[in-house]
């Protein structure tokens, strides 16, 4: 299984007052040049991993929106047994990256900003050749719960340690067979 990993692509980012959505489109443009490359070569990506911070700031430009609507769009057509997976990272609104989620799903884009649903794999592949995929949003403080009820995980390293074992347990009771992968904002 081959799965292209990338992230942090921050759309939509004004750098000393410029756009660069243009070299954002560019960088796109390879992405979906790297996929079809594999593709020609026989050996095609399972899986493009998208690791958060997909827009640069909570309410993105149109046209950084309009840049990712048309990424799904050009990838999911000319590769639409791709699994396509992108979680929420610091600088993303989870309400806004998680618009239509429900109904991308059956186009196997995958979006993951919920931390309620990290313990749920996307099972990817086929035959005897699957993984279990969870995904882990960027994780603030109190989203997940402690040991003791009185206490509110703050740290990163805590809140991650915690998304862990919730994933490692969830997984050895329902896939154990399975390996997994994680993606994670951290």
């Amino acid at each position: 299984m081959v799965f292209l990993q990338t992230g942090d692509w921050h759309l939509g980012k004004i750098f000393y007052e410029h756009s660069l959505i243009e070299d954002q489109t560019y960088f796109l443009q390879q992405i979906q040049k790297e996929l079809e490359k594999e593709r020609n070569n026989g050996t095609p990506y399972d899986a493009l991993v998208v690791s958060g911070d997909i827009y640069d700031r909570a309410v993105p430009p149109p046209d950084a929106v309009t840049l990712f609507s048309s990424f799904l769009y050009n990838v999911h057509t000319e590769f639409p047994e791709l699994e396509m997976f992108f979680i929420s990272g610091n600088h993303d609104s989870p309400d806004r990256l998680s618009f239509a989620s429900e109904l991308l799903l059956y186009e196997k884009v995958h979006i993951c900003t919920d931390v309620k649903k990290i313990a749920e794999p996307v099972i990817v592949g086929k035959g005897d050749e699957k993984a279990a995929v969870y995904q882990i949003p960027f994780l603030t403080p109190g989203v997940l719960p402690a040991e003791k009820t009185d206490e509110i995980l703050r740290s990163q390293q805590d809140l991650t340690a915690k998304a862990l074992s919730i994933i490692k347990e969830a997984h050895k009771k329902n896939y154990a067979e399975l390996p997994s992968v994680i993606s994670a904002h951290l």
